[in-house]
């Protein structure tokens, strides 16, 4: 092959490489979700209150994803520098998307174990919350379920601890 077509014909087919891996990607993402859906992963880790199938299928995706930007990097004939900073510029997006994902999460988290921790309310106490007065029915985690006159409301832990709260303990 002629020296002068060499280039671009090496970045057609690490372009031709990228769109396979986002191709790829989605399609192997989506089918491990379908895969974990009829599982029935989520209820091993019902607990967690993550969505498993979802997290397992966007940690493949952005695997083939890099996978596929790395292989097009090194058939441009790119220094393993380039392609390991270029690599952890891409680490670095998906650590800030998961840390953005879990931070409810994580602070519904910290207000359950100051819940537990410091007693505020307990099962049966009659709380008052934005208007809304139900007995505590239930508390864990990262909720505390209040049973009201229309039904039940499912309050998240850090939303019982921000709002000006109305406790009536029950003696």
């Amino acid at each position: 092959m002629p020296l002068l077509l060499e280039g671009p014909v090496k970045l057609i087919i690490a372009i031709v490489i990228v769109i396979t891996s986002i191709i790829l990607g989605r399609v192997f993402g989506t089918f491990t979700q379908k895969i974990l859906l009829e599982l029935e992963i989520q209820r091993i880790f019902k607990r967690l209150k993550i969505p498993v199938e979802e997290l397992a299928g966007t940690i493949i995706k952005y695997a083939i994803y890099i996978a596929g930007i790395i292989f097009a990097l090194s058939r441009l004939g790119l220094g393993t520098q380039i392609i390991n900073i270029t690599l952890l510029i891409i680490l670095a997006i998906i650590a800030l998307e998961i840390i953005l994902s879990i931070k409810d999460s994580a602070g519904n988290m910290v207000a359950g174990f100051s819940i537990y921790k410091k007693k505020y309310f307990k099962l049966g106490d009659e709380v008052t919350i934005n208007n809304i007065v139900g007995s505590v029915e239930k508390i864990n985690l990262f909720e505390t379920k209040l049973r009201t006159k229309e039904g039940f409301y499912i309050v998240p832990n850090s939303l019982m601890l921000k709002e000006c709260l109305k406790v009536k303990e029950l003696r």
